[in-house]
């Protein structure tokens, strides 16, 4: 959970390295030291992840602004509020690092702890790294709108 920590470490890729520097095989691709596995691709086979160090990108967290579904300060929220800027920030490090778009964000064990996220900027702005959000928690809908660079 985000809203434990100061900062954590989000996981943005693999390095190879092995100790004897000996090329191995997996999928139909060469692992040579130094070769680096990026988010979205095929992970090799055990043996070689065995020798893989991951790259950590640190990310903020939210102990300041929590959004446990349960807390009292989610629930003590106003509708419509935004999200804080670290959650924001974390899902535009998925987003780029993944090449995908963030639908919603699990915020407790429960399906209606569930923040569903549509955007409704224009492509100028997504292009120019600002981010709007329409959140919606659950079956009760909240509008806000976040804007992040």
């Amino acid at each position: 959970r985000g809203d434990d920590y100061d900062e954590y470490g989000l996981c943005i890729a693999y390095i190879y390295h092995h100790p004897q520097g000996k090329t191995m095989y997996s999928n139909g691709r060469e692992f040579k030291s130094g070769t680096i596995i990026k988010c979205g691709e095929q992970l090799p086979t055990q043996p070689i992840m065995a020798h893989c160090q991951p790259i950590i990108k640190k990310v903020s967290g939210w102990r300041d602004t929590p959004i446990f579904a349960r807390s009292k300060e989610w629930q003590a929220r106003d509708v419509g509020g935004e999200l804080p800027g670290p959650v924001c920030e974390i899902i535009d490090t998925i987003e780029h690092f993944t090449g995908t778009k963030v639908l919603s964000i699990g915020n407790g064990p429960r399906g209606d702890d569930i923040i569903y996220i549509k955007r409704v900027g224009d492509e100028d702005e997504v292009a120019q790294g600002k981010v709007l959000s329409k959140i919606t928690q659950g079956s009760g809908e909240s509008t806000t709108t976040t804007t992040t660079t």
